[in-house]
């Protein structure tokens, strides 16, 4: 495929001694960052969620989908790593007419979602069209202008998407039916990032 956009250069792994003392500077330099975010301005808030080394994003269940499988509007929470510290959220846009596509179509409908910063503020949003076998996500900035893209390229016993930013690819995913771990890796098959379920 095209051209890696990002780098591929693996990270030093730390030395043994060293891992706790770097774990604990991560934490703070995490925690002070989070202080300072409702002072900066956009686009280093935005950079404050997106820098981290790693996120963890947790779904917000509803009592209506716990107890009686009514899905609702999706929200998420995203935190640093490994401090814990919350960053940012995803929420799904909702309506009674959403929520009615959502209950019957249910992983095949159509979404749209925004990603905050820690503050509320959005500055992203995510669009998924409705599909019946493969589908494609797109990331745009808030007035609709596509900056990534993901295509699921259909197999049948494997889960495959191609990555691109600025319509140019940069990573391919390809990982067996009941994966957990979906390694994205560059044109020369060098593991650039991992997305862990």
């Amino acid at each position: 495929f095209g051209g890696a956009r990002w780098s591929s250069g693996a990270r030093p792994q730390p030395e043994p001694e060293r891992a706790s003392l770097e774990k604990e500077g991560a934490e703070n330099t995490t925690k002070e960052l989070v202080k300072t975010a409702a002072g900066l301005a956009k686009t280093e808030r935005r950079d404050l969620v997106l820098s981290p080394p790693a996120l963890v994003v947790t779904r917000e269940y509803e009592w209506g989908n716990i107890l009686i499988g009514f899905e609702q509007a999706n929200r998420y929470t995203i935190r640093a790593a490994p401090a814990g510290q919350v960053v940012g959220y995803i929420a799904e846009e909702d309506s009674l007419g959403k929520s009615l596509t959502r209950n019957f179509l249910r992983t095949h409908r159509p979404f749209k979602a925004t990603i905050l910063d820690s503050a509320g503020e959005p500055f992203f949003q995510v669009r998924r069209p409705f599909y019946v076998v493969s589908t494609s996500m797109y990331v745009e900035t808030l007035e609709g202008e596509t900056m990534g893209e993901i295509h699921m390229d259909w197999h049948l016993y494997r889960r495959r998407y191609n990555l691109y930013v600025d319509k140019e690819q940069f990573a391919r995913v390809d990982s067996g039916f009941l994966a957990v771990d979906f390694d994205m890796r560059d044109e020369h098959d060098k593991k650039m990032a991992s997305v862990n379920k």
